[in-house]
C-alpha cells in the first residue's frame, strides 16, 4: 500500500491511520522507538508517550510537519507482520525528516498550537489560571528563632557500623570513593556504608511539581508536555546512582506538569515564572496543600536558552541552580512533625531538569547532581566549605576543612580540577600527584606532607558537576542520623524491609 505511488496520499493516510488504531500499544511503541535516530538521541531525550497516548494525532502530527518519508516508513513497518525492519537502510531524506520531526521541541509547539487554535477543546483553567495570592509567612515563636542545629550525638560514636568520628580524608581514601566513576577502574559498584543502630535503609518517594507559564499568545511554556516523564525518571535513577550504599533510595510519585489538572502550576507570565522564589514555592505549597512526606522538587527558572532571566528579572538574575528550604543549621526546621510539613522542599531550575540542557549524560548528569546536593541538605549535610578553614565547618570530621572553590580557590585551580575530573571519569587515569595541589587550608592538618587536600569529590562542594561524585562515612552517619532523629515518621514509612 504505501510503497505503491499511484495511491493518493489522503487516502495512504487513512489507512495508515487505520493500521496504527488498530496495533496494540506495546508494538506500537517498538516501531516508534527506532524512529528517533542515534542523531537524535544524542541531541534530546525523546518521549512517545504522548503520541502513544494519542495514536490518532501520529498522523496528523508527522503529516504537519511535512514528514511524508516518516509516514512511508511507519507504514512500511507496520505493514511487515511482526518483521523487524532495517533501521541501517533509512534513506537519507528520511533521516532528513526524522531529525526535523522526531523532536521535543517540535512536537510541542505543535501541541501547544492546537490547543491555541481551538482544533482541540481547550480546558478554560489552561487560561483563566493566574498566579495564587501568597499568604503571609507565619511568625516563628522565640524557641523557633534558634540558628543552630543541634550538634551530632555523642552517644552514637561507636554504634552501628557506620564510621561517625574519623580523622580528614587523605587524597587516597578520596579516590577509593569514587574510582567506580572511572570506566577503567575494574570497579563497578560504589561503596556499601555502614548503618547506625535503629536506621533502616529507606526508598522515598519523589513528586515533581513542574512551574510554567504564559506567553502572549496563550501558549503554555516550557514545553513539558511529552518528555516531562521521562525526564523526571531519568534524574531519580541518577540520583540513586550518587546514594547507592548509604542506606538512602529514591522512586518516582508524581510527575506534575498540567495545569489543566493542577492550576498553581501555572504563575502566569514570563516575569512571574522567572521569579517564583522560596516564598512562592511555600506559599503554592501550604495554600495548595501539597502533601509533605514524598520530597517535593520544584522546578522553575531558567539561566539559558530561550526561557532564560531578562533583565528585569531580578530573583530570576540572583537565583540558584538548585536550594532547599530545609536549613541544615538552623533548629527551626529540626522539630518533631516538622518532616511532613509541605514548606520542607527541594527547588532546582529549569536548565537542570530540561534534558535538552543539564538532565543528561553529556552534561555529566548536572541535574541529578544539584538535586542530590540539595538532598542531603535536606537531611542535614552541610557545605564542606562550612566556616571556612576553622571549626565547626561542616560538623563531620572526615571532610577536611575548606575554603569556597568559588571564592577563596587560587586562580585555574577549578578549571585545572575540572579537566582533570573529566579525564578520570572518561578512563584517561589522569596522574593523582596533580591533585595534591588542591589545599587552601593548608596548615590544619599539623603535617605538610600528609595527603590531605580539599574536598575534590564531595557532593556537598560547590565544584563543577563532573567532579561531585560522593559522600563520605561520616557524612553519611550524618544522613542516617537525621533521619533517625528528625524524620522519624519517614524512617517507619519508607523503611525497604
Amino acid at each position: 500500500m504505501v510503497s505503491n505511488p499511484k495511491v493518493d496520499g489522503t487516502v495512504r493516510r487513512l489507512y495508515l491511520q487505520h493500521l496504527i488504531s488498530t496495533t496494540p500499544k506495546n508494538r506500537l511503541r517498538a516501531l516508534l522507538l527506532p524512529l528517533a535516530t542515534p542523531d537524535v538521541r544524542k541531541r534530546v531525550q525523546i518521549d512517545i508517550n504522548y503520541l502513544l497516548d494519542h495514536p490518532d494525532e501520529i498522523v496528523p502530527y508527522f503529516t504537519s510537519r511535512d514528514a511524508d518519508e516518516v509516514l512511508i516508513l511507519l507504514g512500511s513497518m507496520l505493514n511487515s507482520e511482526g518483521a523487524q525492519v532495517d533501521m541501517r537502510r533509512i534513506t537519507p531524506a528520511q533521516q532528513k525528516q526524522l531529525q526535523s520531526a522526531v523532536n521535543s521541541g517540535e512536537l510541542s509547539k505543535w501541541v501547544a498550537n492546537k490547543y491555541r487554535n481551538g482544533r482541540v477543546d481547550p480546558d478554560t483553567q489552561l487560561k483563566a489560571a493566574k498566579p495564587a495570592q501568597m499568604p503571609p509567612a507565619p511568625p516563628l515563636r522565640p524557641d523557633q528563632m534558634q540558628n543552630f542545629l543541634p550538634p551530632f550525638p555523642k552517644l552514637a560514636s561507636g554504634r552501628g557500623s557506620v564510621k561517625v568520628s574519623s580523622p580528614p580524608q587523605t587524597l587516597d581514601q578520596m579516590l577509593a570513593m569514587v574510582r567506580h566513576f572511572n570506566p577503567n577502574s575494574g570497579v563497578k559498584q560504589p561503596k556499601v556504608f555502614g548503618r547506625l543502630d535503629g536506621f533502616k535503609p529507606m526508598t522515598i518517594p519523589i513528586v515533581f511539581h513542574l512551574l510554567g507559564y504564559q506567553d502572549k499568545a496563550g501558549t503554555y511554556l516550557p514545553p513539558y508536555n511529552w518528555w516531562a516523564e521521562s525526564a523526571a525518571k531519568h534524574m531519580v535513577d541518577e540520583i540513586n546512582k550518587f546514594y547507592r550504599g548509604t542506606g538512602f533510595q529514591f522512586t518516582l510519585q508524581q510527575v506534575r506538569w498540567d495545569p489543566r489538572k493542577f492550576a498553581y502550576l501555572n504563575r502566569g507570565d514570563l516575569l512571574a515564572w522567572q521569579n517564583c522564589g522560596k516564598d512562592c514555592w511555600e506559599g503554592l505549597s501550604s495554600r495548595y496543600n501539597v502533601q509533605g512526606g514524598p520530597i517535593n522538587i520544584w522546578v522553575a527558572g531558567s539561566f539559558e536558552g530561550a526561557f532564560k532571566c531578562t533583565p528585569v528579572a531580578i530573583l530570576c538574575q540572583l537565583g540558584a541552580n538548585g536550594l532547599t528550604t530545609v536549613n541544615p543549621g538552623a533548629s527551626e526546621d529540626w522539630k518533631p512533625g516538622f518532616e511532613y510539613l509541605p514548606t520542607q522542599l527541594v527547588y532546582i531550575n529549569y536548565d537542570r531538569f530540561s534534558p535538552d540542557a543539564l538532565n543528561r549524560p553529556g552534561a555529566w548528569e548536572g541535574g541529578a547532581v544539584v538535586a542530590a546536593h540539595e538532598i542531603g541538605h535536606y537531611f542535614g549535610l552541610l557545605h564542606t566549605f562550612e566556616g571556612g578553614c576553622s571549626a565547626p565547618d561542616d560538623a563531620v570530621t572526615d571532610t577536611p576543612p575548606n575554603l569556597d572553590p568559588d571564592s577563596g580557590w587560587q586562580p585555574n585551580w577549578l578549571v585545572e580540577l575540572t579537566q582533570w575530573c573529566k579525564d578520570f571519569r572518561t578512563g584517561k587515569n589522569p596522574n593523582p600527584n596533580k591533585l595534591l595541589k588542591f589545599k587552601s587550608c593548608p596548615n590544619l592538618d599539623g603535617n605538610s606532607n600528609d595527603k590531605v587536600v580539599d574536598n575534590v569529590f564531595n557532593m556537598m562542594s560547590y565544584l563543577d558537576d563532573v567532579c561531585r561524585m560522593g559522600f563520605t562515612d561520616n557524612q553519611v552517619a550524618r544522613l542516617q542520623w537525621a533521619a533517625l532523629t528528625f524524620r522519624p515518621g519517614m524512617q517507619k514509612k519508607y523503611a525497604r524491609s
